[in-house]
């Protein structure tokens, strides 16, 4: 995997010489205890270094990693809740019916209701700052920060439940993992198939000019303007690859021998850490920001401080 991964980032970086230190955030017993009513989370994501915010069955929770405190906020009772997203200031949940904010340093909230009828999936987010968007089975959808509206922009896809998507505003254009297949769409055309993969496709970024996609045993890289593929890199060994996190700066993927490797594009540095995890447990998402990475197994949150490498 090292010398795949270092190949697919165009960076020079040494080989591991052994994995770093990690020690785990823990909740104390009581708190487990009521957090349990709420599990399985089915996402999360870090505000900053030291807040996991995740996504339970009836509500959105954030837990200080520095104090240990656990805080919950009732959810709307609109549909499920599918996905969370944090833009630097607010936390958004998204469900099948409804958008819900939380400003994070205000501790204010607001609900949008989707400006269409029915009901769909959410499926992810995109961009930022003003440039915002849901991701959402019913339509892609412009959130209006300031008028506190979501306005369908873009045409509306048919998408599915199971649909793994990365939107290019840029380009204006949708990516689609369904299955073995990798789609894309762009206004005023029929989603066209861009490739068919041997595995069913799990993963799916959009960064720096390139749509990124992996399977259990692959990661494929694609020019984002022209869909051409730049690198087919197969995971080496016989480990499996079950997350990516694809950030500006940094990189970061988990493996079914519970190893996370984070590639650092600025520093053009490369760590690898083993998660006190047991053996049987599956990463399924994986976040990270600062020195601190947070992971969903079977519906649990985990958080972990990581530590450099002497």
């Amino acid at each position: 995997m090292r010398p795949f991964l270092a190949a697919m980032l165009l960076i020079a970086c040494a080989p591991f010489a052994r994995a770093a230190a990690v020690s785990e955030y823990r909740l104390p017993g009581f708190q487990t205890a009521a957090l349990d009513q709420d599990l399985p989370a089915v996402d999360a994501v870090l505000a900053g270094d030291d807040t996991l915010w995740f996504l339970g069955k009836q509500n959105l929770w954030s837990w200080s990693l520095a104090s240990g405190r656990l805080a919950r906020v009732s959810l709307p009772k609109q549909g499920e809740w599918q996905k969370l997203y944090f833009d630097g200031f607010s936390v958004y949940a998204a469900g099948t019916k409804a958008l819900f904010q939380v400003q994070v340093a205000q501790k204010r909230y607001f609900s949008y209701e989707l400006p269409l009828a029915g009901a769909g999936d959410a499926l992810g987010f995109a961009g930022e700052g003003d440039e915002l968007w849901l991701l959402h089975g019913r339509a892609l959808m412009k959130l209006d920060r300031y008028g506190k509206a979501l306005t369908p922009k873009l045409p509306g896809a048919p998408l599915q439940k199971d649909d793994v998507v990365a939107l290019d505003p840029e380009r204006e254009t949708l990516w689609i993992a369904r299955g073995k297949q990798l789609l894309r769409l762009t206004p005023g055309a029929d989603a066209k198939l861009m490739i068919t993969a041997k595995n069913p496709l799990i993963g799916l970024a959009v960064a720096a000019g390139q749509v990124i996609v992996h399977t259990e045993h692959s990661v494929l890289r694609l020019d984002a303007r022209t869909a051409k593929t730049l690198k087919s890199i197969p995971v080496q060994g016989s480990r499996k690859l079950t997350a990516m996190a694809i950030g500006k700066d940094k990189h970061a993927y988990a493996f079914d021998d519970r190893t996370l490797e984070f590639f650092d594009l600025k520093a053009k540095t490369e760590h690898s850490y083993r998660l006190p995890l047991d053996s049987d447990e599956r990463i399924d998402s994986i976040a990270a920001s600062g020195d601190t990475a947070a992971v969903l197994v079977g519906g649990r949150p985990h958080a972990f401080r990581l530590s450099s490498p002497n």
